[in-house]
């Protein structure tokens, strides 16, 4: 049913662009992928056909339609319009929501697998966004809107949504009106199944106030809600859990805070405050309320010859945000996280990064509340002939369950330009852990522009892993990849193969991947993206 009407929306679409004048236009673009659907945490092969009839500079008409190998589909829609009037911006369809730093509504991170990376400051500046990824799983369904005035001295801007998204659940809790399933849960809950049998309806609404004065100062109070019904409206409670002799759940989650921020051409300084409301329901007591709170705070200092950043965050355990998308993780915890970068001469670098975070809501499965580390060091060198030259060394530690594990890894890059439209480069990568395992990557490839717009690279890597070892490795990623790279878990060789073309409204993309040991396929796999503008 929805391939036939993207079918006639799509010839509708052509018929409108022609008309509509210079600045309409269809845009297509079609894939057959080995990735993440944007924030999910394992990858897929998956078509994707992504369509956006472009009305004029800032407002389109976006479809997107994708079919896993599997034979499931799922899409995406949406409506922007933001140009229509210089202060109003309309988004109907799928979208994604930020308010403040991302304390209580921010727009979801991709899911990150290196053990050594962190999730940094989500920093995006639209409030809200189209999702055009085709995965409705962590999208609103509904209107976002916001109104701007703007004077000589201030700015004023007024947004809010309100989404209403179609999920099911499991029988038993429908009809008890409660599930023991988390939001998160829900959320990923799209089609009906045996495990997931019932309608309900995820409620979530918001607005946010933002005043800028003189061009240097922010401050975005904000309000957001949510909650669980059935299609006929009625009250569905989630997370039900039993402590104690108590059964207990949660009925709705309200959330306000404010976010301060002053910034000029070299330091930004940021506060975010929230304080949330949790309705719960327990069986012997009735309801009964709970609230929590979280800040996050930091600063950049940005110079020629120095940069450096720190954020500071602490949400407490009774802190509900389903939501949330800052620095760190999702969970209760306390953390920092630092940055600096030190530029002496003009193609030298130095740097390092550090971030601390401390669990402070335990798992069924924590004897203790987990710390952990991750640092990292870093020296570059770019110029006109060798491109990159660096070297890092990273370590990872987590104090959990009794014991303290580390990983820690090291390496060496180096990319140079042969002759004027040959790039090579090579790195040499190797890892280590508490456990005993060992592992190495050494890894080269070779690009050249092929035609005028069109670049070819092939690439090669030599992995040797022992000890039970996994290294995260990235060998030459499809552009635009949620998850880049793969896990490395035994002796084995990799060959890939890319290529990249675009020359006026038209772009192509594909790449070969081979991995075997021992005249063993392990893994292969084609991958490829066309797209075009009319």
């Amino acid at each position: 049913m929805f391939r036939a009407t993207l079918i006639c929306l799509l010839g509708w679409a052509a018929a409108v662009s022609t008309a509509a004048g210079q600045d309409a236009g269809l845009y297509l673009r079609g894939e057959y992928r080995q990735d993440a659907r944007d924030y999910e945490s394992s990858t897929s092969r998956f078509y994707r056909l992504s369509s956006s009839l472009i009305l004029s500079g800032r407002s389109a008409l976006n479809l997107t339609l994708v079919r896993n190998a599997d034979g499931d589909e799922s899409h995406t829609w949406s409506l922007v319009l933001a140009d229509a009037s210089p202060r109003f911006y309309l988004l109907a369809g799928n979208y994604s929501a930020a308010f403040g730093g991302g304390l209580l509504l921010g727009k979801p991170q991709a899911y990150t697998p290196d053990l050594f990376s962190w999730r940094s400051m989500n920093e995006e500046k639209n409030v809200f966004s189209p999702v055009k990824s085709g995965n409705p799983s962590y999208a609103f369904n509904g209107v976002a809107v916001s109104y701007r005035l703007k004077g000589d001295v201030a700015a004023l801007g007024i947004h809010s949504f309100y989404s209403i998204a179609p999920r099911y659940i499991g029988e038993d809790g429908y009809f008890s009106a409660g599930t023991g399933n988390s939001l998160g849960t829900i959320q990923a809950s799209l089609k009906r199944d045996c495990a997931h049998s019932e309608p309900v309806t995820i409620r979530t609404g918001g607005l946010m106030l933002s005043l800028v004065t003189a061009g240097l100062f922010l401050i975005e109070p904000y309000y957001v809600y949510t909650d669980l019904t059935t299609p006929q409206g009625g009250a569905v409670e989630w997370d039900r859990e039993e402590l104690e002799g108590v059964e207990s759940a949660i009925r709705s989650v309200h959330g306000a805070g404010v976010m301060l921020r002053y910034r000029d051409e070299r330091l930004s300084l940021y506060l975010d405050s929230a304080l949330s409301a949790t309705e719960r329901s327990e069986a012997e007591r009735g309801g009964k309320g709970s609230t929590g709170r979280g800040i996050v705070c930091g600063g950049r200092f940005s110079h020629p010859a120095l940069s450096f950043s720190f954020t500071c965050k602490h949400t407490s355990p009774e802190f509900t945000a389903p939501y949330q998308s800052t620095v760190g993780e999702r969970y209760p915890e306390r953390g920092c996280f630092l940055e600096t970068e030190l530029r002496p001469v003009r193609g030298i670098a130095a740097g390092a990064t550090f971030a601390a975070q401390k669990k402070l809501a335990p798992a069924p499965a924590d004897r203790e509340l987990p710390y952990t580390t991750r640092e990292k060091y870093y020296l570059r060198y770019s110029g006109p002939v060798l491109k990159n030259a660096e070297l890092y060394a990273r370590r990872y530690e987590k104090t959990s369950r009794g014991a303290t594990p580390y990983s820690e890894q090291a390496a060496g890059a180096i990319a140079v330009r042969v002759v004027e439209p040959l790039n090579a480069e090579t790195t040499v990568l190797g890892q280590r852990s508490e456990q005993g395992g060992r592992a190495v990557l050494a890894k080269g490839g070779l690009a050249a522009e092929v035609i005028t717009g069109g670049i070819l690279s092939l690439s090669y890597a030599r992995a040797h892993v022992t000890g039970g070892e996994r290294l995260y490795g990235v060998i030459s990623p499809m552009a635009g990849s949620s998850i880049p790279g793969m896990f490395i878990t035994t002796n084995s060789n990799i060959l890939v193969a890319r290529i990249s073309a675009r020359g006026g409204r038209f772009g192509l993309g594909g790449r070969y991947f081979h991995q075997w040991s021992h005249g063993k396929t392990l893994q292969q796999r084609v991958e490829f993206a066309v797209s075009g503008t009319f």
